[in-house]
């Protein structure tokens, strides 16, 4: 919510009389309007009320009726001064580019649009951009702030963003990817620091040592790569004594590896295009939600690992980790490997422990005696030859791999399912099925393969016959003979629709 605060007020303020926008008050209704050129020297009327969720713009053109343009708040993601000024008959304008991600086809990323007005006065253009910058995020910011646009007082926008890119995600081309699409920040008004990680762990180093006023100085911490990157940095977090707070700066996973496990699942959530388009708009609107992340301890190490995508074993760990040598495939890879994994495959002896909690209404609650209320929790246990275990946390693994459609990441529960001691051919039939979540009936929230052991947990262990057994976390290699999980709920801020 963007409200000003005093705070703003004294730091940074634009408070100039002559070129501040008119603003008139009729009933319930709160209008803010001005008047600029197109680069015909042609008027434009800008006009923004508290009532619709819109930007009007009024063309005055002569001799013909005038022609209104509407940029619906939804679609807006910002405004961006032009770099050169246009010469409208031997006078000199500045202009501003007001630009929207429109959503015309469910089945198609979003399309850039923009429109430009002129103004002599490069104030003008100046409240006029953070008005829009902050009326990008925030629909309701005219009415929230009117006391202070009557004074004709309105803040810079000023937000930052912490922003790591991996130059070697997606196949090496990510940072030619990554320029097409950073023009999208600046249109959004975001300052930003962007490090270009040259090692692993070199994220996890920089967040260690960054104090912690720079790191919550942060409106939003973005990575631009697979899942390993934001692991990273939410491991990193986990060690800083500032934790709780740096956890809710609000994490941005852009798709430019070949996982992309977190953004999938919240653009397929939102019913939007999975792309660096929808990524972006979301981080520009600047919805956030909490996410639960699984607090995993690996043997008897004190260190804890924090997983907010997936932990896997068994057939997937093997095709995870092991289809690394097939990277030039992009996310092809999980496709050729599971394939030969399929025709050649491993035994797995595994015990799993599995704590369990029923969810019970809270008016039922109520009608409860004390010893029902406190008869929630049991211990299941699943042993044998393993051939398939996930423990999810997000619906999708990767861009194309709906593993738990069932899934959500804020329900305080992870998403376990197992597949014991079953052949060769239900496991390939199988395979062909959980990449797209028809594994599953939807609708009755049950596997439909009748071998498989499927439940939502609070914690879990689990116990194998060999000290370096294969485990995949977040798409990260991890080997441990024991694994001891719990669900932290509703721990991690992440960018959203």
């Amino acid at each position: 919510m963007e409200t000003i605060n005093n705070t703003q007020l004294k730091q940074k303020i634009i408070e100039d009389s002559q070129n501040f926008p008119e603003i008139r008050l009729k009933s319930d209704q709160i209008e803010i309007f001005d008047t600029f050129q197109d680069s015909h020297n042609q008027q434009i009327l800008i006009s923004i009320t508290n009532i619709n969720p819109i930007i009007n713009l009024t063309f005055h053109q002569q001799n013909k009726d005038p022609q209104n343009i509407q940029i619906t708040q939804i679609d807006l993601i910002g405004a961006i001064k032009t770099i050169q000024c246009q010469k409208i008959e031997s006078k000199q304008y500045f202009g501003l580019e007001i630009h929207q991600l429109q959503k015309q086809n469910p089945k198609k990323q979003r399309k850039q649009i923009f429109h430009t007005i002129y103004h002599e006065s490069e104030k003008k253009i100046e409240i006029w951009k953070n008005i829009i910058l902050f009326y990008t995020r925030n629909s309701n910011f005219i009415t929230e702030n009117l006391q202070y646009l009557q004074k004709q007082q309105l803040p810079i926008f000023n937000q930052k963003l912490l922003i790591f890119v991996n130059p070697a995600a997606g196949a090496g081309k990510s940072p030619n990817f990554w320029k097409d699409h950073q023009k999208l920040l600046d249109i959004a008004g975001f300052q930003y620091k962007q490090i270009d990680t040259e090692k692993l762990n070199h994220a996890n180093e920089i967040i260690l040592k960054m104090s912690s006023e720079e790191l919550l100085s942060y409106q939003g911490i973005v990575t631009f790569s697979g899942d390993g990157l934001p692991h990273e940095i939410i491991n990193a977090i986990q060690q800083r004594e500032d934790k709780e707070q740096a956890l809710q700066i609000g994490i941005s996973a852009l798709p430019g590896g070949s996982g992309n496990a977190l953004a999938t699942s919240i653009c397929k959530k939102a019913n939007e295009q999975l792309g660096m388009i929808s990524s972006i708009y979301a981080l520009i609107k600047g919805k956030k939600q909490n996410m639960d992340l699984i607090e995993l301890q690996i043997d008897d190490q004190q260190k804890k690992i924090y997983s907010f995508v997936s932990i896997n074993y068994a057939y997937i760990a093997d095709c995870d980790i092991n289809s690394e040598k097939l990277r030039c495939l992009g996310g092809a890879r999980f496709d050729v490997y599971g394939f030969y994994r399929c025709l050649i495959q491993k035994k797995y002896p595994t015990k799993i422990y599995i704590k369990k909690q029923i969810q019970i209404d809270q008016q039922q609650n109520q009608q409860q005696n004390e010893e029902q209320q406190m008869k929630k929790e049991d211990w299941d246990l699943v042993q044998g030859n393993l051939k398939y275990l996930v423990i999810s946390n997000t619906p999708y693994i990767g861009e194309t791999i709906n593993s738990a459609p069932l899934a959500q990441i804020d329900n305080g529960f992870c998403d376990i399912q197992i597949l014991n001691n079953t052949s060769y051919i239900s496991l390939y039939k199988f395979a062909l099925t959980f990449q797209n979540g028809t594994h599953f009936d939807i609708q009755k929230k049950i596997p439909k393969n009748k071998d498989m052991y499927y439940t939502n947990a609070k914690e879990f262990i689990i116990e194998t016959d060999q000290k370096d057994s294969l485990f995949s976390i977040d798409g990260e290699k991890f080997t441990a003979q024991n694994l001891k999980g719990k669900v932290i709920p509703q721990a991690l801020s992440v960018f959203t629709f």
